[in-house]
């Protein structure tokens, strides 16, 4: 009898970059299932719990932590050790009283940075598609999976909704314009904040470009996929404004 379900490790080698792990080390580390996230872009929970945060020591341990209910990824409790987390997710450990962002240092790897545990949750949304479904209602969806509804048609592609959790409420839409501010997601200048100076319309060949201006540096281009607005004049995300540029 063939065997059944889906992989539940992969080789450490050939695993995406965006974790932070000694590839010699071992030669297995855990592989993600299908999610909001997809593999390239996103690390496992059970990843999360072990490796980055360091609340156990093996995988045995781990999935026992989110059996008991322990952990919530944008305050829904996870017990998958395999769920896929992604960039700027929030990840709150209940029993210890901690919360946590998700988000890349400067080699483009996951890593996580302590927000105030008591301040009520809330998250960046990347409008990265938009249609019109049954009966001309129009709605959006985000890097994470989500759809929102857009019946005053004023979110565009590349936008960023600031939302609360676990209601999911819009409380802002940040634009994707001028003078707002973003980090990079991607590239050699992958978590980079700075100020949009530019918005240049691409055409067949060429992709949308984005003009940044950091604090202290140049101003660069990058392609708009590779861009993410975190806020207006300053960073309106908690976790990034202590780090980047």
């Amino acid at each position: 009898m063939g065997k059944k379900g889906g992989k539940t490790a992969e080789k450490t080698l050939s695993t995406s970059k965006s974790r932070k792990i000694e590839r010699k080390q071992s030669t297995w580390t855990i592989r993600s299932n299908p999610g909001p996230h997809s593999r390239e872009e996103s690390v496992p929970l059970g990843f999360v719990v072990r490796n980055l945060l360091g609340l156990t020591d093996n995988l045995r341990e781990t999935r026992i932590v989110l059996k008991n209910q322990e952990v919530k990824v944008d305050e829904v409790v996870r017990k998958d050790y395999r769920f896929p987390v992604g960039l700027f997710d929030i990840i709150t450990i209940e029993k210890i009283k901690k919360k946590y962002l998700l988000a890349l240092d400067k080699l483009g790897r996951f890593e996580v940075r302590e927000l105030d545990f008591k301040e009520k949750s809330s998250k960046l949304c990347k409008i990265t598609g938009k249609k019109t479904v049954a009966k001309n209602k129009i709605v959006v969806e985000s890097q994470d999976g989500r759809i929102f509804s857009d019946d005053k048609n004023e979110i565009s592609t590349g936008d960023v909704l600031k939302i609360e959790l676990p209601n999911q409420k819009i409380v802002k839409i940040f634009k994707l314009v001028e003078g707002n501010t973003a980090i990079v997601t991607g590239g050699r200048r992958v978590s980079t904040i700075g100020t949009v100076l530019r918005v240049q319309t691409g055409t067949m060949k060429r992709p949308p470009l984005i003009s940044l201006k950091p604090k202290d540096g140049d101003e660069f281009l990058t392609v708009k996929d590779k861009i993410f607005i975190v806020g207006e004049k300053s960073v309106e995300l908690k976790g990034l404004e202590t780090k980047g540029e």
